[in-house]
């Protein structure tokens, strides 16, 4: 999802489309005959490869084979209630189809407890995809891009790409000193806070690809606080695209290590306050 500077007009990306169509459980063949397009072509316009736009029609076929309005649905992070169709169905971006929802609860439970991700680090982080810089650079970056410009020729998001991009140096560290907890720990904050750079730019797998590393190398650390607080950082992206019952399920793993300190407790606390009744 991107949103143009000059108007504020929320601009729908191909891996936005193929998200909620996913999550609805449609296949692309029938949007393909929706839009009178091929599938092949759609696929590209998905994966968002250079010179295929979604274009106004496009983004027509997707939201009439959905039932949802995905633009209204991008632009405030859900579906106000006046805007909802008679018919259509509720979506949120970054939801996943059923199967993928409980596969995804599953990882996380099995990773957090010290379980294997199922393939090698550098291939799972390479899965959350390219980093993409933040254009133009705003007054919020200026300060921190010239305190590092000593060994940082050129910056956008400064935060979440830098640490994202450690990643690559910090993982093939691990390899070397794989018994050190220091380096485990590092990797776990590094991936976390990409995480959430990776959350608040709405690329929701990118997120969740990099939460499984932070919680992976904060369950190989020992650190129970570390571990704690990346669980309540998936917990909390639960709540925004309105998995309360797995919210209260990733809360409770957390919650059950006694050895955690008080200001994680309260961390915790936190997003256990945000969560409301499910309605459904």
């Amino acid at each position: 999802m991107e949103v143009e500077a000059t108007t504020g007009r929320v601009v729908v990306d191909g891996p936005t489309l193929r998200s909620a169509r996913v999550s609805q459980d449609v296949p692309l063949r029938r949007i393909a005959r929706t839009a009178g397009m091929s599938h092949g072509h759609l696929s590209k316009v998905e994966h968002g490869e250079h010179g295929r736009p979604v274009t106004p029609a496009i983004l027509y076929a997707y939201e009439k084979c959905l039932g949802i309005k995905i633009a209204e649905a991008v632009g405030s992070g859900e579906l106000a209630q006046e805007h909802r169709p008679k018919q259509g169905k509720d979506w949120r971006p970054g939801q996943l189809s059923d199967f993928q929802r409980r596969a995804w609860r599953s990882q996380v439970a099995a990773v957090g407890a010290g379980g294997s991700v199922g393939m090698p680090l550098d291939r799972l982080l390479h899965s959350a995809g390219q980093v993409r810089v933040a254009r133009p650079v705003t007054d919020g970056l200026r300060v921190p891009l010239e305190r590092v410009a000593a060994v940082l020729e050129e910056a956008g998001d400064l935060a979440g790409a830098v640490a994202h991009a450690l990643l690559w140096w910090v993982i093939r560290l691990r390899a070397d000193v794989d018994a050190d907890p220091l380096v485990h720990a590092v990797m776990a904050r590094l991936a976390r806070r990409a995480a959430r750079e990776a959350y608040t730019a709405s690329r929701h797998e990118s997120a969740r690809v990099l939460w499984l590393l932070a919680l992976e190398a904060a369950t190989a650390a020992d650190h129970p606080d570390l571990r704690a607080l990346v669980l309540a950082d998936i917990a909390a992206h639960h709540v925004d695209v309105g998995y309360h019952e797995d919210a209260l399920i990733t809360l409770r793993a957390a919650e059950g290590d006694e050895r955690i300190s008080e200001e994680t407790r309260a961390a915790l606390k936190t997003v256990r306050s945000g969560l409301e009744p499910d309605p459904s």
